[in-house]
């Protein structure tokens, strides 16, 4: 698998981005049952941060737990089921511009530590 970097956000917020991007190339995202991880292009997510309760993994020092680990499960897997051929990962900046347009929403999940 290429490098990557990781978006992690509330699994609402997550379920939001996924239906938006999804129509133009589904995006590599590992779930949870409180988040929802975003596999983004490398150097990429940082751009994606766009509200405090967004957390962005990067660099060698990241770490993040892929499935198969304990409660973690692919929604949409880094490679394509039919062919086994790997997806491209898609910039940060495109995820961030659907967490924008969730503002007031993220707002209250900040409030609750829905992120760690």
């Amino acid at each position: 698998m290429a490098d990557f970097d990781a978006v992690t956000v509330e699994r609402y917020a997550g379920t939001y981005v996924m239906v938006h991007l999804e129509s133009s190339a589904p995006v590599p995202c590992v779930m949870t049952h409180e988040t929802a991880t975003f596999l983004v292009r490398q150097g990429t997510g940082a751009m994606a941060k766009t509200h405090p309760a967004v957390h962005v993994t990067a660099g060698a020092r990241g770490w993040l737990a892929l499935p198969p680990s304990h409660g973690t499960y692919w929604d949409t897997p880094p490679w394509d089921e039919a062919t086994g051929e790997p997806r491209d990962f898609v910039d940060g900046e495109r995820v961030g511009a659907v967490l924008t347009g969730m503002r007031t929403w993220l707002d209250g999940t900040e409030r609750v530590g829905a992120v760690r």
